[in-house]
């Protein structure tokens, strides 16, 4: 069985670094483990890719020149 949720979180730039992406992450991934979940994939752009691998993702795929100049990147956690 497959079951999947899309929810799409954004920090806006002048909160960040303050922690509130990670808490948001963290409480996505605890409720998502509470529902039977045991993976989390992230679709996300070069520019914030960092921020997933230092919360423990892993690059699954990547979008070369997507937009142009850039990648895009699937990402995954086990959880």
């Amino acid at each position: 069985r497959w079951d999947a949720a899309y929810p799409s979180v954004w920090v806006e730039e002048r909160y960040r670094k303050q922690g509130i992406g990670t808490y948001l992450l963290r409480e996505l991934e605890r409720e998502l483990k509470e529902k039977g979940a045991y993976v989390m994939l992230v679709w996300t752009s070069d520019w914030q890719a960092d921020f997933f691998v230092k919360q423990g993702f892993t690059v699954c795929t990547v979008a070369e020149d997507c937009p142009k100049g850039h990648c895009y990147y699937c990402m995954k956690k086990v959880i």
